[in-house]
């Protein structure tokens, strides 16, 4: 693979439990904040195919909408 990126085998969650976990199909999300007051995220992927991307990004949609995220009115108040 010296031509290409090297693809993620897998996540491992190490717990404060001292327990871990090892996921072997997902995505995890960096977040990088900048010095501007920015962030920049960079998402990573284990096993992921292109049909998996379609329930990632809807799963993601639907976590929003059931944060609220998308309610109108709290969107006004933030923008106020």
């Amino acid at each position: 693979m010296s031509n290409q990126e090297k693809e993620i085998k897998n996540f491992v969650f190490n717990y404060t439990d001292g327990t871990s976990k090892t996921v072997e199909k997902g995505f995890f999300c960096h977040i990088k904040d900048e010095p501007n007051g920015e962030s920049t995220l960079s998402f990573e992927f284990a096993g992921v195919s292109g049909k998996d991307l379609t329930q990632i990004v809807l799963g993601c949609v639907e976590l929003g909408a059931r944060l609220g995220m998308f309610d109108k009115k709290e969107s006004e108040e933030i923008s106020e």
